[in-house]
């Protein structure tokens, strides 16, 4: 996959995961570990 399909997602300064176009033009979000373990703690809907 090329990284110019690639777009890393923040919130409050921290990197939730990462969004990307697959050649077959979908998309696709993976979660970074580190928010899994610790940024929902820390996430509210407003």
């Amino acid at each position: 996959m090329s990284r110019d399909n690639v777009l890393q997602v923040f919130y409050d300064e921290k990197l939730v995961g990462t969004l990307a176009m697959t050649a077959e033009y979908k998309t696709a979000f993976q979660y970074c570990e580190e928010w899994l373990e610790n940024g929902l703690l820390n996430f509210q809907l407003m």
